[in-house]
């Protein structure tokens, strides 16, 4: 299945996707001009501010949802919820960083 099946932003990242090829082809065929520079530029920063979104959105979602159902019957309950979502947050940059080859 393509990612662009079910993701709601499978249209965007196609049109993207078909954008970024059109500037492969430009570079490839030595027409790449200031335009098609921007243009180029201007994606990519589209799709960091994007996954940076995505990141703080997911450990937001993370980080609430854990708050919220932490059990209390601890004396140190507080304590342990902080190193719990110290260990996350190691945990999803580590994963991020693995999808984006570090």
């Amino acid at each position: 299945m393509d990612f662009e099946d079910d993701n709601p932003d499978g249209e965007a990242r196609a049109r993207l996707k078909s954008e970024a090829r059109q500037i492969v082809r430009h570079i490839r065929a030595h027409t790449v001009t200031y335009d098609t520079e921007d243009f180029a530029t201007a994606a990519v920063m589209a799709l960091v501010a994007k996954r940076e979104f995505q990141l703080m959105r997911h450990l937001g979602k993370l980080f609430g949802t854990q708050i919220i159902e932490y059990p209390q019957d601890d004396e140190h309950w507080a304590n342990h919820l902080l190193a719990e979502l110290a260990e996350a947050c190691a945990n999803l940059m580590d994963s991020y960083g693995e999808v984006e080859g570090r």
